[in-house]
Parts: structure tokens; sequence; C-alpha cells
């Protein structure tokens, strides 16, 4: 769990391998800083402060709970949602991605704001 904290804090290949094979909350007021491009197949829980992309992707393969907090995306990194696992909650605050795959049978991603991809939207399922 990221929680807490003064300033943004950066994620390491130690705590946050590729691919993760556990579950990762954020729960700082404050922020993350994703460090390279990364692949959760555990659960991803969003409960405060946003999730920095840092220009790189993100894949998230295990449910997904957003109880607040948010992304912080850009012009570069894609968001790829697949796998399996329920998707809980709203991400509420604008995103923007390059590219954004949905590809998870039965699942329902809900926006409280605007959702911005600037390239490619790929929607498989879901």
């Amino acid at each position: 769990e990221y929680a807490g904290g003064v300033a943004l804090r950066p994620t390491s290949a130690v705590e946050f391998p590729e691919p993760m094979p556990g579950s990762v909350t954020v729960n700082s007021g404050v922020g993350v800083l994703l460090h390279a491009s990364r692949q959760i197949i555990g659960t991803y829980t969003a409960q405060s402060g946003a999730l920095n992309l840092n220009g790189n992707n993100l894949q998230l393969s295990g449910a997904a709970n957003f109880n607040g907090g948010t992304f912080i995306g850009g012009t570069t990194p894609d968001l790829t949602i697949d796998g399996t696992g329920n998707l809980n909650g709203i991400i509420p605050a604008s995103v923007q991605v390059r590219n954004m795959t949905m590809n998870r049978p039965g699942a329902t991603l809900t926006l409280g704001s605007s959702f911005i991809v600037t390239n490619t939207l790929t929607l498989t399922q879901g």
C-alpha cells in the first residue's frame, strides 16, 4: 500500500515488479509516481491521491476498485483493462491517455468526468 507522505512517492522495481502478482493500493493524498510500465495481476485499489503514470503504460488484469483517487495520464501512456475481476466504483477525475483498451468480458468502467483518448480507443469486450 502506498499511503500517506508529504511528497509525491515514486515506485521502484523492488516493491512493484513486472508483472505485479499482488495487490496495489494507492491511499496517498500526495500521490504515487509510476517508475516504469506495469501490469497489475492482483487487485488495484484507488482510495485517495493520484497514480501518476509518468509517461508509462498501465495494464489492469485483476479486479479494480475506484473508491477515490484517480490517474494522471498524458499524451504518451496507454491504459489497458483486460483479464478478469470486477471493476467497482467511479474514476472521478478527468483522465487523458494515448491509447485505451477495454477487453474484460461483462465488465463496465464508470467514469465520473471526461476520459480523453488521444489516439486509439479499442473496446473488444466489456
